[in-house]
């Protein structure tokens, strides 16, 4: 209950922090991909009582290059919360045995969680931009890789690469340790 209030009452200035980075990473991969993230926003979502990231992109179509789709991907705020209490729960969980041992596992962790949380919200929100060009160009429903792992993600996926970060994360702060204590 402690992990949820957290991330409940964390959820405002955690994507404060973190939009801009999920816009800039967003506009990296669109501009290797020839798209355009027009903005990277946290709003209210129409379609339902929670709040959103909200990705605005424009894709243009290849075969006919004067058409293109603006294109509005979605993704709840919950899910980049989940990663967030996931990993720093099992993390400070594994930790708790020393100050030593908790403060390096911070510093440690602080970059992996950075990298696996941006590398997975990123890829939920551009992946709708890689299959307008298949749309475009009359396709039904394609499935791209991105969506392949917007959908692992999405069946637990999330949790699963939390769990494995943290754990790797608390594998490498005992190496550290462990390591520094042999000289």
């Amino acid at each position: 209950m402690l992990a949820l209030a957290s991330g409940a009452f964390l959820e405002r200035p955690y994507l404060a922090c973190m939009t801009p980075i999920y816009a800039a990473a967003s506009t990296v991969i669109a501009r290797l991909n020839a798209w355009t993230v027009l903005d990277v926003q946290t709003t209210a979502d129409p379609h339902s009582p929670g709040r959103v990231l909200r990705l605005r992109g424009l894709v243009a179509n290849r075969s006919a290059p004067s058409q293109s789709a603006l294109i509005i991907s979605r993704l709840q705020v919950g899910a980049p919360l989940e990663t967030l209490v996931v990993f720093w729960a099992l993390l400070v969980a594994c930790s708790l045995s020393s100050r030593r041992r908790l403060l390096l596992s911070i510093a440690l962790g602080v970059p992996v969680f950075l990298g696996i949380e941006a590398a997975m919200t990123v890829s939920q929100l551009v992946g709708p931009l890689a299959s307008a060009p298949q749309l475009l160009a009359g396709a039904a429903e394609p499935m791209t890789p991105w969506e392949h792992w917007s959908r692992f993600l999405e069946a637990g996926g999330r949790v699963a690469v939390g769990i494995t970060a943290a754990l790797m994360t608390a594998a490498l702060t005992e190496a550290v340790l462990g390591s520094s204590a042999h000289h």
